[in-house]
């Protein structure tokens, strides 16, 4: 699915959930918020997107590798009862300067449409795909709208708060 397919979904969902009508075209207004972004914008996002996950595995099977922490590796190995040096050797953990890095075409967490560790999952699963589109945006890159469901949600739920933002505001301080 295109970045076009991605925004006619979003505008489709937005006047779909906005409890109220809109005095404005929501094919201009949605586009000119996404275009108005900014870094907190998007933390706030990626703050919020885990709640939206539809644990549809995208994540895990759209990537070459997982970077993680010591840390996030212990949480891994008490989840699943097994020894760190088990993890690693099992799965062919390498070390970086900054994290470790697990190979993964798919991941080796994910099997039969699940992720087996998904209580402890790392950082950089739950927030996916929010730490690459702030990395793009950091890097002042055009970030590509991801057909991820979740992402798509998180999207939808923050432009819905800044419509009705921008209408209580109206509303509060232009009404006659």
């Amino acid at each position: 699915m295109g970045d076009a397919e991605v925004l006619k979904n979003i505008i489709k969902r937005v006047r779909f959930y906005l409890p109220f009508p809109f005095p404005f075209s929501l094919k201009k207004k949605i586009p000119e918020i996404l275009l108005s972004l900014k870094e907190e914008d998007l933390l706030q996002m990626e703050r919020t997107q885990d709640k939206f996950c539809h644990q549809c595995g995208q994540c895990c099977s759209e990537t070459s590798f997982v970077d993680i922490s010591r840390s996030e590796l212990n949480k891994i190995s008490k989840f699943l009862r097994v020894t760190t040096q088990y993890l690693t050797e099992t799965f062919q953990i390498t070390k970086t300067k900054s994290h470790l890095r697990i190979p993964a075409d798919p991941c080796p967490f994910y099997r039969d449409l699940e992720c087996f560790v998904y209580p402890v999952r790392p950082q950089v699963c739950s927030t996916y795909p929010m730490g690459a589109v702030l990395k793009r945006f950091r890097e002042n890159k055009p970030f590509i709208l991801s057909n991820c469901p979740g992402l798509v949600d998180v999207m939808v739920d923050f432009i819905i708060g800044k419509i009705e933002d921008q209408v209580i505001h109206r509303e509060v301080y232009y009404t006659p």
